[in-house]
């Protein structure tokens, strides 16, 4: 678990505080659980779960995944991904679907995080290899993108 979960868990159920009565109209929702949350996979289980009648915070989850969106692209798209990003984690990653189409490339980085890639001084390189990526595309699909930087 990362230190995000805390910190996300939290606001979720300062949300649910500051919403409870118009919340705990849905009756599948337990007010006594929802002042229990600590973590934000105890708020899916506990409010998403009940309110979008999934059976667990995993199949929630597997649900709100891209994979099947993914599949369904069919123009040049290039996805960047930090392997550390503590929200967004690897492990959720559809690695193989983007194996399976030619119109997707994944970069992924080893450091990252969640919305950064800083660089010393304070810049992002994360526009360097988009754009080289990008000049690659022969408008048909990815298959033939080769980088050299």
């Amino acid at each position: 678990m990362n230190v995000y979960s805390k910190a996300m868990g939290k606001s979720m159920r300062a949300l649910y505080d500051l919403h409870a009565d118009q919340i705990d109209e849905n009756k599948s929702i337990k007010r006594q659980k929802m002042q229990s949350i600590k973590y934000l996979h105890e708020f899916d289980r506990e409010f998403q779960c009940h309110s979008w009648g999934y059976p667990t915070e995993g199949a929630y989850y597997r649900d709100a995944t891209s994979a099947d969106s993914l599949l369904a692209i069919r123009i040049p798209t290039m996805c960047l991904h930090a392997t550390d990003d503590p929200i967004a984690c690897d492990e959720a990653v559809p690695y193989e679907e983007i194996k399976q189409t030619p119109w997707v490339v994944m970069c992924a980085t080893n450091g990252g995080g969640h919305l950064s890639w800083f660089e010393l001084g304070g810049a992002r390189w994360h526009a360097k290899p988009v754009s080289l990526v990008s000049l690659k595309f022969d408008g048909q699909s990815c298959r033939s993108c080769m980088l050299t930087a």
